[in-house]
């Protein structure tokens, strides 16, 4: 089991050079997941989100790796009168800690009225390795017009490069709320790593017939489209990324996967099941 885990965390081959998968890779997956799938809000986060104070929702995740339970995430957001605070955070299960450990936390900062990228800070530990800390923070790009903004990225406290990226660009955690409290205007979404700027499209792929846990439901499925507009390929380019929701209660997700060549990563609302 151990070289398998290795195998699936030690990065692989493509056109644009090595992936690595780890956790890391995997909070950018998650978060991929969940902008991919969460859909408007419904009256239950329309209520929070309405307020000028108070919390948002918290949406708990249960996250698997080719069908094996590899670990918990909880999406939280809180708001505030200028800003939006948005954080994942999760760890491994206790079978996968004995192999390889892995804790994440990540956090979105973003405008509270336009919904504007601030800062994006991602720490993870992943087995017997020090902690690593990325930090993007947003800014005014001066050497550029008005529909371009800068990213500072900085690793483990350094600078490391800064990207000139289009304007309404969003740090992965900051594009789901963004989705979330955009519920009209569904143009595909910017959203970067770090790296590169991905484009992100949603295509409805008709209802299916599901059995879950409080009975059988139909529900709407989805499909995602990555595609790298800035900077070098990337694996989610060529992975099949699809989503549940049920057609009763849209505004619930129920799961979401994303196939890569290396294996499936998946998630599923933990209070319910497909």
């Amino acid at each position: 089991m151990k070289d398998v885990k290795k195998r699936a965390i030690g990065g692989i081959k493509s056109g644009g050079g090595e992936h690595k998968a780890g956790y890391g890779h995997g909070i950018f997956l998650l978060s991929i997941a969940l902008l991919s799938l969460l859909g408007p809000p419904g009256s239950a986060w329309a209520e929070s989100a309405s307020a000028s104070r108070g919390p948002c929702r918290s949406l708990s995740y249960n996250i698997d790796w080719n069908g094996v339970p590899a670990g918990k995430a909880i999406l939280r957001c809180t708001l505030s009168d200028d800003q939006a605070v948005v954080t994942l955070t999760g760890r491994t299960d206790a079978l996968m800690d004995a192999v390889y450990p892995v804790t994440f936390e990540a956090e979105s900062t973003l405008v509270a009225d336009s919904l504007a990228a601030k800062r994006y800070r991602e720490i993870t530990r992943e087995g017997r390795a020090k902690e690593k800390t990325e930090l993007l923070l947003f800014g005014q790009d001066k050497t550029a017009g008005e529909d371009k903004i800068a990213v500072e990225v900085f690793k483990n406290g350094r600078l490391r490069r800064t990207l000139s990226v289009p304007s309404e660009t969003q740090d992965p955690l900051g594009a789901v709320f963004r989705f979330l409290r955009d519920s009209v205007n569904r143009k595909p979404l910017l959203v970067t790593d770090g790296r590169r700027v991905f484009e992100v499209r949603m295509i409805p792929r008709g209802r299916e017939e599901v059995v879950t846990s409080s009975g059988r439901r139909s529900v709407q499925v989805c499909d995602a489209a990555v595609k790298v507009i800035s900077g070098k390929p990337h694996v989610l380019e060529k992975a099949s990324i699809r989503v549940w929701m049920p057609v009763k209660d849209p505004f619930t997700i129920w799961k979401a996967s994303v196939a890569l060549p290396y294996g499936v990563f998946s998630t599923q609302r933990a209070d319910e099941k497909l």
